[in-house]
């Protein structure tokens, strides 16, 4: 059953230079030994903190009761457990891994603590309930002002509306169109900037996008490049000519709380010689 599962995303990655396994393969050759105690707590910490203690606890107990166990769905659901554990587990010696990543092995933790099943399982699932809905609405209401550095859900989901739009009429300043081309060298950035710059064009530049089928935009494309204020690195020379210098910096806040600061430059795309488009790049959607 799995060897059927598993055949699309081979055969996508056999016609697209085996991306992903790239991708994801590079990162067994990490290895940081003084910081991999540090990735391994974080690691830890955030499993604990995503499934909510009581109910880590009951996942813990319930790969535990497993393990006791001889029965052959018993060794199914654990290795279904521990094999993504391990590689995320061997991915943490050499570099940070995203606390969401293992959440694909909750499903099967959660059938792992129904064979365990302990009596105060309810209350343990009624305090995730309660946790979840707190996050969620401190994500979409803000209630409590938190330092910048603790408020997860302001640096990457607030003010995001409000700062593209601000970005347009900047970006706007001085070009002959209403709409000029936003560009980014940020995939999640660029994610962004699509979704929210109605009427505008975003023109996505970084390798992984020579992997989709997706729109490439012309060579000697100008548009104005934004990317964070404290980003201070020269643009990609092979990628981008400047024309001009850095916009006044431009705020992404929510309620009068800054999340980031971000300048736009005025740039032009690059090609290789002989190419009429770029390959690294990609002209993502324009909503309207």
């Amino acid at each position: 059953m799995a060897l059927p599962c598993t055949l699309p995303v081979v055969w996508w990655n056999a016609h697209h230079a085996w991306a992903s396994f790239m991708r994801q393969g590079g990162r067994v050759l990490d290895w940081q030994p003084v910081r991999a105690l540090t990735f391994l707590s974080e690691l830890l910490g955030g499993q604990v903190g995503l499934a909510s203690g009581l109910v880590f606890i009951l996942f813990v107990g319930g790969c535990t009761r497993l393990w006791r166990r001889s029965d052959a769905f018993s060794a199914l659901l654990l290795c279904t457990i521990l094999c993504p554990l391990a590689v995320f587990v061997q991915h943490a010696l050499g570099a940070r891994v995203q606390a969401n990543w293992p959440v694909l092995v909750y499903p099967a933790c959660a059938l792992a603590a129904g064979v365990w099943c302990p009596r105060w399982w309810k209350s343990a699932v009624w305090l995730g309930g309660v946790l979840t809905l707190v996050v969620m609405v401190q994500a979409v209401f803000a209630p409590l002002r938190l330092p910048v550095r603790l408020d997860v859900t302001l640096r990457q989901m607030g003010g995001w509306s409000d700062f593209i739009h601000t970005v347009q009429i900047r970006a706007a300043e001085g070009y002959a169109s209403p709409a000029p081309v936003l560009m980014t060298e940020n995939y999640d950035l660029a994610g962004e900037v699509a979704f929210y710059a109605r009427g505008s064009e975003t023109v996505a530049v970084e390798p992984r996008w020579a992997v989709f089928d997706i729109p490439r935009p012309a060579c000697g494309l100008q548009g104005m490049l934004l990317r964070p204020a404290q980003e201070k690195e020269a643009p990609d020379p092979h990628a981008f000519e400047v024309l001009g210098e850095a916009s006044a910096p431009v705020a992404r806040a929510r309620r009068g709380m800054v999340a980031e600061w971000y300048v736009m430059l005025p740039v032009r795309l690059r090609c290789a010689p002989g190419q009429a488009f770029v390959r690294d790049a990609a002209s993502l959607p324009v909503r309207h």
